[in-house]
């Protein structure tokens, strides 16, 4: 199984994953590099690739593979839909055949996002950028066959660990 955990950043992806990790040791964890240095141009070919990369490897290996931002962050923050869905929809279609794939969305409410960007700022995304990267997130979701799950970045920790951990199923 492939869990995409995706959201806005400073929304918990990250401590989520751990928790998750911490339940579920059989788990492997697949954090994205961030792109080298490439000219603007190249980036989408570069994600493409490191997309389905991924895809294959989650059918290559017998573990759950958690993901702490898939292909689908890159919609997001490239404007994906002005390059076209079929570039992501090729991708979900090579993940799909490789086995069951789910997308956790962890949402944050604005005001606790923008506190946690003032207190630790990120370079992708700032207080501007919080409605339309939302509105991306909520557009792809349109689009996309995979299942999502939605957990509460601001919540009880246990809550959304238990939720993901039950997306697992049984520990081998």
């Amino acid at each position: 199984m492939l869990i995409c955990f995706e959201g806005l950043d400073r929304s918990g992806k990250s401590t989520l994953i751990a928790a998750v990790r911490a339940a579920r040791p059989d788990c492997l964890v697949y954090q994205k590099p961030i792109a080298p240095d490439l000219e603007s141009s190249d980036y989408p070919r570069y994600f493409q690739g490191a997309g389905m990369a991924l895809a294959a490897l989650h059918g290559c290996v017998p573990s759950p593979v958690l993901v702490d931002r898939s292909y689908i962050s890159d919609w997001v923050y490239s404007d994906g839909e002005s390059l076209g869905w079929a570039r992501w929809q090729e991708w979900e279609n090579l993940a799909l055949r490789m086995g069951d794939v789910r997308v956790v969305y962890v949402e944050v409410d604005d005001q606790t996002l923008v506190d946690r960007l003032r207190i630790n700022p990120d370079p992708f995304c700032g207080e501007a950028d919080i409605p339309v990267f939302r509105s991306r997130y909520s557009r792809y979701f349109e689009l996309t066959a995979f299942p999502i799950t939605a957990c509460d970045g601001a919540g009880d920790i246990v809550d959304s660990t238990n939720t993901v951990v039950s997306l697992l199923g049984e520990a081998p």
